[in-house]
């Protein structure tokens, strides 16, 4: 089954009896997407960043960090409601807003208190006193073995590039792991 989410998105396969339905169009958005950058399908990239708001000629380049910009994307393809999304960006602002998003919503959850995060979910990594902040999205349910190992993915990469790998999700490049954004709690389900 196909179902198109709004025009000018990507198609997104329904399948998974495990997951709902904002999982699964988070995981089938994120993995769309992985291969592209600014020297592989980067017109369509650049459009998806964009939201319908931006210009994707100027939105994305090679010396812009893309993680924070390619996560709001996503939750704009996935319908997640709410004003920030439909803003033209500001340059900076990205990881400022998807923290805002997810607190309007109640949506940040803690390892510690809350459980590893859910598929779906954006990681946020940081290191407490530094400008290192991170995000990727879950992409499959986490096993516990000697940290917890999950496929996740996200922009982030080299040329804008948007990739996934399987690993240790407390950890990112030397960043712990510090919140995670529920994406049920921000499609109010």
């Amino acid at each position: 089954m196909t179902q198109e989410l709004n025009p000018g998105r990507p198609p997104m396969l329904l399948s998974s009896d495990q997951l709902n339905y904002e999982q699964r169009q988070v995981v089938q958005c994120v993995s769309f997407y992985v291969g592209s950058s600014l020297d592989n399908r980067a017109d369509e990239l650049r459009r998806f960043i964009a939201r319908g708001v931006d210009d994707p000629g100027t939105i994305i380049d090679k010396h812009v960090s893309d993680c924070g910009l390619f996560a709001l994307a996503v939750w704009y393809a996935v319908d997640v409601q709410d004003a920030i999304l439909g803003e033209k960006y500001q340059i900076g602002k990205a990881i400022e807003w998807l923290v805002e998003i997810a607190a309007r919503h109640n949506a940040i959850r803690h390892i510690m208190k809350d459980g590893p995060p859910t598929v779906g979910a954006l990681m946020h990594y940081y290191t407490k006193g530094k400008n290192d902040n991170h995000v990727e999205f879950l992409l499959s349910p986490p096993v516990k073995n000697k940290g917890w190992i999950a496929e996740h993915g996200g922009g982030g990469r080299a040329d804008c590039g948007i990739g996934s790998g399987t690993s240790d999700i407390l950890w990112n490049v030397g960043r712990p792991l510090q919140e995670w954004y529920d994406i049920s709690a921000l499609c109010n389900v």
